[in-house]
């Protein structure tokens, strides 16, 4: 029998899209955030592994379906200035000047990942909120591990959910399908491990990083 993995996103498509990464080797369960109900009620049985979207908005609430003009007008002048600084780059570039293309290519990367900040905050998605469900899930169902997979995940973000209690942090894209559900199964028998669950009755933090350095 396949193990069970239970999905969690606020986006429909992003459910339907991951479905047929995983369901040849998982029975796969989708739901949709915010829940329409009680935890439990939603939830059913125990999975093997739950795998969340990091950025969600507020339990409760829908996301605004339009952002508003004062923020609008912000986000259009940050990508004017990120086109223009992309536009310098080939306008003024010297065959000697790598460092300075360098510095300035992270700079409008700098500004484009600020964009996409703005837009999230706006949409009320926000990396603490998938957090908070992170905690409610490892309450009511203390012996499944909690994953998270998402689009807008940042290597900083890796570090806090995982010092949060994640067990792991994968981001979308980032692993083929089958790797991604290699990973997953390892994470789910990983967690299962003696040395895991002898850790976590002590209550300490045991992740993916904290096993490869016993």
């Amino acid at each position: 029998m396949n193990p069970k993995l239970l999905f969690v996103d606020d986006d429909p498509e992003e459910i339907k899209t991951i479905k047929p990464l995983v369901e040849a080797e998982f029975d796969f369960e989708g739901r949709a955030w915010p829940f329409d109900g009680p935890i439990q009620d939603v939830v059913g049985n125990a999975p093997d592994i739950f795998v969340l979207d990091l950025y969600l908005p507020p339990a409760g609430e829908s996301a605004p379906e339009d952002i508003p003009d004062e923020e609008m007008a912000v986000q259009q002048a940050l990508a004017e200035r990120a086109s223009r600084r992309f536009s310098a780059l080939y306008v003024n570039y010297e065959p000697n000047g790598g460092k300075k293309l360098l510095q300035q290519t992270m700079a409008c990367l700098t500004i484009g990942r600020k964009l996409l900040e703005r837009q999230w905050k706006a949409l009320g998605q926000a990396p603490e909120n998938g957090v908070k469900l992170m905690n409610l899930l490892k309450e009511l169902y203390p012996g499944v591990p909690v994953i998270f997979y998402s689009r807008k995940i940042t290597p900083d973000d890796v570090v806090e959910v995982m010092r949060a209690g994640a067990f792991d942090a994968i981001q979308k894209g980032s692993l083929t399908d089958e790797k991604l559900r290699a990973r997953l199964k390892s994470d789910i028998a990983l967690f299962r491990s003696p040395v895991a669950q002898q850790a976590l009755k002590r209550g300490e933090n045991f992740n993916v990083t904290t096993s490869a350095r016993r």
